[in-house]
């Protein structure tokens, strides 16, 4: 019987932290408004407990549990080694999934959260209740040409890039999505890497989202400003392309001075980009804010015109929401996850391609909306009301408890199904008909393959040694011609009667091969076909050896006489009847390859239709007996 109470819901959530951003502030966020709707335990690092601790003393109505769980001592000094992180969480997600062991039976459903990237979903196999994954992203990566751009970074990003690349080489993505009964992925990039196999249980949900206080109501009107203000929010990194947005600001202020641009967050490309600012002779031009509270960067926000986007690669782009909840419109690229967060009436999204070319592209875009006031107010607020609509917290957590029940719903379904044909076939007359199914299949494909081996046999034993045998004669009868004609034209005695030789030499060999044809031969047609063709070659035979004798009295013309009136004619028509031997043996071959072909697709639908009907059959007395 299908549940309507409040399920019971398991969450993963590596990356769990209030006010941290990206990744743990999905996971903290998630797990507070799935609470509204299921009883949700999250687990989560222990390191995460004080933050978390002091985010739910102040917090009243439904909260999530969580169970705070982390490796040894020794094993947490990896994650402070560079790439020594991916395999402590690999471990990490391992031990969790051994410690709830004995837990995992009072759920209703386990979910994984974070981290999200489609690689590395935890071990969520053989589990006693459904499995959902996501929305997962990762599987974007830098296009290649922006590579050099990276620097010292350039060996990790090309690593990351093949490893996304040949993700199919990875034989846990496919247990993990085998066991999973949904796949949630947050941007077409990372649905492509997903085995073409398990994209039947792919649904598309962003994996980020706003909280309501977060989406500024009423939208701010924008106070005239003596210049046009940009905004560039992310971590200083390679990958978020701050040196793009740079390039791009620079050039735009060869053409309208009243641009500015401020760029806040940190990292360790500050020093390099500021020294970029001041080669390109625009630091006065670009403020520098650094870091800025999370629970203020809304306000902040709300003070500029324009938000630049500039990420390499990104799952979705959560800073984008943000500036579409503050009014701002959004200059960034067609790609990658933000391309499903905007549209074309919220944002300019320019392709990416060449990096001159890019840069161009965004400059123009930029200048195009610093000069009108307009465009701007209408994309800002196009954007405002697209964040309010579809990605507030809120929304998230009805979709997700949506699918919750349409998994629940299947589960319950193919249980009850599951059940009853159990039953049906467990009777004896339900092993019967089962048996009988089987026998006839089995005999559609048994008199099937015999029919093909017969087949496969009449061209094996008679169609190929015919045809080979056809182009023989005909190349040797073509051998033969040539060389009379040679003996005909030259007028060296040695030559003569080398020519004479090699004349005869190939006659044999004809002759010798159409013996062996004959014996091969087995329908009528090709027997009238073969007399015809022994028929002219007599009748060429004839005036050839005339020739040979004219030609060995030293009476030339005569010989040329004789050629030209009998022997070309005779020759012509002696080559006609083997050309039409030939025909015959390839149209014989198609015939009979072409049933083959249709014996193959009888075995096959006749299999098949069986197949739904017992499908269809099992169907009827599972639901009514």
């Amino acid at each position: 019987m299908i549940k309507s109470s409040r399920l019971k819901i398991l969450v993963s959530a590596y990356a769990c932290e209030p006010n941290k951003g990206s990744e743990p502030e999905v996971g903290w966020q998630f797990g507070m408004h799935m609470a509204q709707l299921h009883n949700v335990t999250v687990v989560t690092r222990s390191n995460n407990r004080e933050t978390i601790e002091a985010a739910l003393a102040g917090h009243e109505g439904p909260k999530p549990e969580f169970i705070y769980y982390d490796l040894p001592a020794w094993m947490r000094e990896l994650k402070r080694r560079g790439v020594w992180v991916a395999i402590y969480y690999f471990f990490w997600q391992l031990g969790i999934r051994f410690y709830l062991h004995p837990r995992l039976k009072d759920f209703d459903l386990i979910h994984h959260v974070t981290f999200n990237s489609f690689r590395h979903t935890g071990f969520w196999w053989f589990c006693p209740c459904p499995v959902i994954l996501g929305p997962l992203g990762g599987g974007q990566i830098c296009p290649w040409r922006y590579l050099p751009w990276f620097r010292k970074q350039i060996v990790y990003e090309i690593l990351r890039s093949l490893s996304v690349v040949n993700s199919y080489l990875l034989p846990h993505i496919y247990l993990n999505f085998y066991f999973a009964d949904k796949i949630l992925i947050a941007n077409k990039d990372t649905g492509r890497c997903v085995p073409w196999m398990f994209r039947d249980k792919i649904e598309y949900l962003l994996e980020t989202a706003i909280t309501s206080d977060q989406v500024l109501d009423p939208l701010p009107v924008k106070i005239p400003h003596r210049d046009v203000r940009l905004l560039w929010v992310s971590r200083l990194d390679k990958m978020k392309g701050g040196e793009l947005a740079l390039r791009s600001v620079a050039l735009a202020l060869t053409q309208m001075q009243s641009i500015t641009l401020t760029l806040v967050g940190g990292g360790r490309e500050d020093k390099p980009l500021k020294r970029l600012a001041k080669s390109l002779g625009i630091e006065n031009s670009v403020i520098w804010v650094g870091k800025i509270p999370k629970a203020e960067i809304q306000n902040f926000m709300a003070q500029y015109d324009v938000f630049l986007f500039t990420s390499f690669r990104d799952t979705s782009g959560n800073v984008v929401l943000e500036a579409m909840a503050a009014g701002l419109p959004v200059i960034t690229f067609n790609h990658h996850g933000v391309a499903e967060i905007t549209t074309a009436e919220t944002a300019l999204r320019i392709p990416l391609a060449g990096r001159d070319i890019t840069v161009n592209r965004l400059s123009g875009a930029i200048l195009t909306l610093s000069g009108s006031p307009k465009w701007r107010a209408q994309l800002g607020t196009a954007g405002w009301n697209r964040v309010k609509e579809h990605y507030t917290w809120i929304r998230h957590a009805e979709k997700v408890s949506g699918i919750y029940r349409a998994v629940e719903n299947e589960g319950a379904v193919r249980e009850l199904l599951q059940k009853r044909m159990l039953k049906a076939l467990r009777s004896i007359r339900g092993i019967a008909w089962g048996l009988t199914a089987l026998l006839l299949i089995g005999s559609i494909e048994f008199f099937s393959l015999g029919r093909l081996k017969q087949t496969t046999d009449l061209i094996a034993k008679d169609t190929l040694p015919s045809l080979s045998s056809a182009g023989e004669v005909n190349a040797t009868m073509t051998q033969s011609f040539n060389r009379l004609l040679l003996l005909i034209i030259t007028d060296d005695f040695k030559q003569q009667e080398y020519y004479s030789k090699e004349i005869f030499r190939f006659s044999q060999q004809t002759t010798a091969l159409l013996k062996n044809y004959e014996k091969i031969l087995s329908s009528p047609r090709e027997r009238e076909l073969f007399g015809q063709l022994v028929e002219k070659r007599n009748s060429y035979l004839k005036s050839r050896d005339a020739i040979v004798l004219d030609i060995q009295k030293h009476q030339k013309e005569k010989a040329l006489a004789e050629y030209k009136e009998n022997a070309l004619p005779a020759f012509l028509e002696y080559k006609t009847a083997g050309d039409s031997l030939i025909e015959f043996e390839i149209y014989d071959g198609r015939q009979k390859s072409d049933l083959i072909i249709r014996n193959c697709n009888s075995a096959r639908y006749s299999a098949a239709i069986i197949g739904v009907m017992l499908f269809l059959c099992g169907l009827a007395i599972g639901f009514f007996k």
